[in-house]
């Protein structure tokens, strides 16, 4: 995106909260809607200026502000109070507010955790438990490294018929980053196996940029950490073993994702684990066979659709609105009212 593009995109969302149109939305929605937000790493500094690399993340400052904010704006409540909501219990308090967080890194116990209990905010941590403990990264972070740093003029791209044809590699920085974008998004489409075989033509070519990582970013929680969160009071839940997409893999190989996550989850902590989230948890990502398997193991099923979840919807499609970082705070403020969604170009 051009800077004159983000400039322009940046004040339209300036001028919707001083409008008031922010304020609008966000009573109709919460009226009917619980808010479910998901963040995925809190990070020390301000990475502004490399926001596609940490577009996952917030700085510590920016996290506060948006605590104050949600504290403020809404009633923050546990997991524990969702479930009980949804399995018919108590309802739940006017503007409900649940924060989540995905996959499970260091930073959340180091960032994230004491400025949650500082501000009094439940949250529930979907861990990915196949990375715990772990020096490796999430599969679409390494195509990400890998297409940012490839060093041939071309390079294989993803194809659903396992030919992987080879495209020429752009020099300037923005042209890289939409093109990793690109392969990243059709690397989610592939069949299970074909990602795979992908990958691994990916892997074929040597990548500079995955030998200095930065561990405040992609170093994972080891299992004494994700014992600590859940010795802070905070909740644990499913986020699979491996991250794979549910919608593309068999089903035997979704029964493991479901159980062994769980299994280890509960063994970790001594506590059920009724929570799970979809990985990338868009649309496409979690079917009607994925969810009716789901309902075996689990009570709860979050998605990441982008919109308020209904609070008489239906539990194992919840629908939750992720929050990047180093934006303005205009932009939160449009994201967590869903006007996000309904602008233009967003």
């Amino acid at each position: 995106m051009s800077a004159l593009r983000r400039t322009l995109k940046y004040a339209a969302y300036e001028a919707c909260c001083r409008s008031g149109a922010n304020w609008l939305l966000r009573q109709f929605r919460a009226r009917n809607g619980l808010l479910i937000l998901i963040y995925h790493g809190v990070v020390a500094g301000d990475h502004s200026h490399e926001t596609f690399l940490y577009r996952n993340t917030v700085s510590a400052r920016e996290f506060e502000g948006h605590l104050q904010i949600l504290k403020r704006l809404f009633t923050p409540v546990s997991a524990a109070d969702v479930l009980t909501h949804y399995e018919g219990g108590c309802s739940l308090p006017p503007r409900p507010l649940l924060v989540t967080f995905d996959d499970g890194y260091h930073n959340n116990l180091t960032q994230a955790a004491p400025l949650l209990l500082k501000h009094g905010i439940p949250a529930l941590f979907h861990i990915t438990t196949g990375y715990i403990g772990r020096p490796e990264i999430l599969w679409p972070d390494e195509v990400n490294l890998r297409v940012l740093g490839w060093t041939r003029p071309q390079i294989p791209f993803p194809a659903s018929d396992g030919c992987f044809p080879h495209k020429d590699v752009p020099n300037g920085q923005e042209a890289r980053i939409g093109l990793a974008q690109s392969i990243r998004s059709l690397s989610k489409s592939l069949p299970e196996e074909v990602r795979l075989e992908y990958m691994r033509s990916l892997r074929a070519s040597p990548c500079p940029l995955l030998e200095n990582l930065d561990p405040e970013l992609y170093r994972f929680l080891d299992w004494p950490d994700v014992q600590a969160l859940a010795a802070k009071g905070f909740t644990i839940g499913s986020h699979t073993v491996t991250h794979r997409i549910l919608t593309r893999i068999e089903p035997e190989e979704l029964e493991f994702e479901l159980t062994e996550s769980r299994a280890r989850l509960e063994a970790a902590t001594g506590e059920p684990c009724p929570y799970i989230a979809y990985p990338n948890g868009l649309q496409s990502d979690f079917s009607t066979a994925v969810t009716a398997r789901v309902s075996r193991h689990y009570t709860i099923g979050f998605a990441a659709t982008g919109w308020y979840a209904s609070l008489k919807g239906d539990r194992y499609r919840l629908s939750r609105i992720n929050v990047p970082g180093h934006q303005p705070l205009a932009v939160f403020e449009s994201r967590i009212s869903s006007l996000y969604n309904i602008l233009p170009g967003h």
